[in-house]
């Protein structure tokens, strides 16, 4: 969620915590709308200065409170939020420069051109997918989404939200499973430089002991 959430005691990494921040901008808000609005009933525009510089402020820390739950309001969005990505031939070519790397011969006469202009030859990296490198906050994370309920009701989001989690929750149904592992953490795109393709075998959808007896091999 925040980065300082391990050694923050008022940003604890809990997915059941409520946005109490957002009450309390909401609080900060109302104060400063009505002391503008009894400022303009008393004085007209000419707003006594404290009264102004007075409500500027309480705008101005309800404006940082909001900036400072918006993190925990993306962490609970991510929990219910569906996403179908589909990635064309064309696009993913572009995205791993085949034109650059596709061709040995031509590659070969491109990394001299580079090194002559003294231009940084580009890594060969293959796209691999969208995620993010595990660590023992996200083992954290995903243990607390494991412990929601079917509904999710340890988590409130705000009204105006919950027509699209509805249809987010359809989505999931309709696609055969429930991603919400995607929840613990922003993904971004993750590339494999070439040399980790050679001396590793990929063993998808195989028994335990079958990826042992190779791991041992």
């Amino acid at each position: 969620m925040t980065k300082s959430k391990r050694t923050n005691l008022h940003a604890q990494e809990n997915f059941y915590r409520p946005i109490l921040e957002y009450r309390s901008a909401s609080v900060l808000l109302i104060c400063a709308v009505i002391m503008l609005v009894m400022g303009f009933r008393s004085d007209g525009v000419n707003i006594a200065p404290i009264i102004l510089y007075t409500a500027v402020f309480l705008l101005l820390v309800c404006l940082y409170r909001c900036k400072t739950a918006h993190p925990y309001l993306m962490a609970h969005w991510r929990v219910f939020q569906r996403q179908i990505m589909f990635i064309s031939l064309k696009s993913l070519r572009t995205i791993n420069k085949s034109n650059f790397f596709s061709n040995e011969r031509k590659y070969r006469q491109l990394v001299q051109e580079y090194k002559k202009n003294n231009r940084p030859v580009p890594d060969r990296k293959t796209y691999f997918c969208n995620g993010f490198e595990w660590g023992p906050e996200h083992a954290d994370r995903a243990y607390q989404i494991a412990n929601l309920s079917s509904d999710k009701r340890e988590i409130a989001l705000p009204f105006v939200l919950s027509p699209i989690a509805r249809h987010f929750e359809t989505m999931a149904r309709s696609m055969g499973g429930n991603n919400a592992i995607f929840a613990v953490d922003r993904r971004a795109p993750i590339f494999v430089t070439e040399d980790n393709w050679f001396g590793h075998t990929s063993l998808p959808e195989t028994s335990v002991p079958v990826k042992r007896y190779f791991s041992a091999y």
